[in-house]
């Protein structure tokens, strides 16, 4: 059964455009770069061919087996979307529903739970706010209450599931480009945190479907509660619609941290989230204000010397030191003990 709000249908309509995004993509920029790749492909050669000739590389079968095999993967890769999409698209687009679908174990599939969710939170705070009246204002109060929190968990999932296909979706178009970084050493890197960054932008909706799988059950089951409550007239629901919101809160806060699993795993994605730029935010506050008091301490200290130098000689004396004698006059006494004056007697 598909969700009344139809958020199914925005995931259909994101990957049927999604789908024809990369493959126009990919096409254009394999023909953009295929000037680049014959030059490219002229300087492998020659480079490895100079490093023979010139005794830095010494000559090995299998070595110039496996720099043939690279030229043949990254030409094939770079001009054929058939290959491409087979061997590599289709690895990061059709392979995360797949490993959701074997994750669920037959127990449904995680988008259409997040639609029936959606419907039920939004029909039960629906009936909750048409109780409400005059002398019972709380109960408009719980509705939207619900009804926002409803709205937030759902969108903050599809905000996930959305971009995750989005980012599939340009990075996998841009594949041509980044293949051709394959070819030397030096820029084999560049490839590498591209597949990274593939490989976690793949792995969000695997993770957001595990949390939704498994958590949503309980605001599913606390919406039921609810709704047979309102329905039967059996009480005001006050119980059953703090454990809803109390439910929401809980799946949305594991939401809030899918990016994160997905960036420690792939070891190159960016967990970026409002929480993680408030978390900047306040580290940057928190630098200043700690410079700020550093700043001030300083300055009272240099105030406070000030203010108590006259005092000190009261200090001493108070304590039962010797007072300290002044800089001048303690070299001056110093200086006529060695050499007294000349009437005194030796």
């Amino acid at each position: 059964m598909n969700s009344f709000f139809g958020i199914s249908d925005i995931l259909n309509l994101v990957n049927t455009t999604i789908q024809n995004y990369t493959q126009t993509s990919y096409q254009a920029l394999s023909s953009a770069l295929a000037p680049t790749l014959t030059l490219l492909m002229a300087l492998y050669v020659a480079v490895f061919g100079i490093a023979h000739l010139t005794g830095h590389m010494p000559f090995d079968f299998w070595r110039t087996v496996r720099h043939m095999v690279v030229m043949v993967l990254v030409m094939t890769f770079v001009t054929q979307w058939d290959f491409f999409a087979l061997y590599f698209g289709n690895l990061f687009t059709d392979g995360p529903g797949k490993l959701m679908a074997l994750m669920s174990n037959g127990s449904g599939d995680p988008n259409l739970l997040l639609g029936q969710v959606m419907d039920q939170g939004i029909l039960s705070a629906s009936a909750i706010n048409q109780m409400a009246g005059w002398s019972t204002l709380g109960f408009l109060i719980v509705g939207y209450s619900v009804f926002y929190m409803t709205l937030a968990c759902a969108a903050y999932a599809l905000y996930l599931f959305v971009l995750s296909k989005l980012a599939l979706a340009i990075l996998l178009g841009l594949a041509p480009f980044f293949f051709l970084f394959l070819l030397f050493d030096t820029t084999r890197d560049f490839f590498t945190h591209y597949a990274r960054q593939v490989f976690n932008f793949a792995l969000i909706p695997i993770f957001t479907s595990a949390v939704l799988g498994l958590m949503l059950k309980i605001p599913q089951v606390a919406l039921s509660r609810l709704q047979a409550v309102l329905v039967s007239h059996s009480g005001h629901g006050g119980r059953e619609c703090f454990f809803v919101l109390l439910s929401f809160v809980i799946v949305l806060l594991l939401l809030h941290q899918v990016t994160g699993f997905a960036a420690g795993i792939s070891g190159g994605g960016l967990h970026l989230h409002p929480g993680n730029v408030s978390a900047f935010a306040l580290g940057v506050m928190t630098t200043q204000l700690r410079r700020t008091a550093k700043s001030t301490k300083s300055n009272l200290g240099r105030l406070g010397g000030l203010v108590a130098r006259p005092l000190r000689p009261v200090g001493r004396w108070m304590r039962g030191l010797p007072q300290k004698v002044d800089g001048d006059a303690e070299k001056k006494q110093a200086k006529e003990q060695t050499n007294p004056p000349a009437g005194t007697a030796s």
